[in-house]
């Protein structure tokens, strides 16, 4: 009889941990990038913004959607490298809009309803980028509950996109990070098995691995750097010739 206890115990353990794991809450994603530093290019998304999260019960998915309006594109840390971002002229759209598919855990999935684009006009330099400024796919996903530890009704989420096309997309190269942050009645307990919103959804959208600094040198610098080019050019050629 003694030698059956352990057995007992041990089966009884397991049927607990069974059930506890059948019942046990979906883990919520964490922030794929909780020490996000600045890095430029960088685009500040706000007005109007919001975030809505559907989920079906049926697929155990949900639809994780961010709209908000770009309206200023910082290219350093002064306030000399800052540039407005107006409606385009043609269609009058400047908009940003994020579009992913969950599982109940919070993981993305592939999906060809995962989007990113971003709308909007900017004048930089004398160079002008208008029309479609940033698109790409989505490649990974990750949310902090801040519950009471923030302010009231906020919460953290954050995205990274494979950039693959757009006027700004040189400026930006292969990869952007997005980190969006609903100041106001967020409705997000750490969980994605269930609906929930965020009003004055703010965004920053920017790169580290930028392979063309924004913005790019005004055009009478970039005539004194071909002409310093030229120069040099000549200067080797000339040399050339004289031995």
């Amino acid at each position: 009889m003694d030698r059956m206890q352990p057995r007992i115990v041990g089966f009884g353990l397991m049927a607990v941990l069974g059930v506890l794991g059948l019942t046990a809450t979906p883990a919520s994603a964490s922030l794929l990038r909780p020490g996000a530093g600045r890095a430029y290019p960088d685009i500040a998304g706000d007005i109007n913004g919001k975030v809505t999260y559907s989920y079906d019960p049926a697929t155990q998915t949900g639809i994780f959607h961010v709209t908000n309006t770009p309206y200023l594109v910082a290219g350093g840390s002064s306030s000399s490298l800052e540039y407005l971002v107006a409606p385009n002229a043609d269609t009058g759209i400047r908009s940003q809009e994020i579009k992913l598919l969950l599982d109940r855990n919070g993981q993305l999935l592939a999906s060809d309803q995962n989007l990113y684009e971003l709308y909007g006009t900017i004048v930089a330099n004398g160079y002008t980028y208008s029309g479609l400024l940033l698109k790409g796919v989505p490649t990974a996903f990750g949310a902090q509950d801040l519950g009471g530890v923030g302010v009231t009704g906020a919460d953290l989420f954050d995205v990274t996109v494979d950039i693959t096309g757009g006027a700004l997309a040189d400026h930006f190269g292969s990869e952007a990070y997005i980190r969006i942050a609903p100041e106001l009645a967020s409705t997000f307990q750490g969980r994605f098995d269930e609906d929930f919103s965020a009003a004055k959804a703010t965004s920053n959208t920017r790169t580290y691995n930028a392979p063309i600094p924004f913005p790019i040198p005004e055009p009478s610098a970039l005539a004194l750097i071909a002409l310093g080019l030229s120069g040099t050019a000549l200067s080797h050629h000339r040399r050339r010739r004289s031995r």
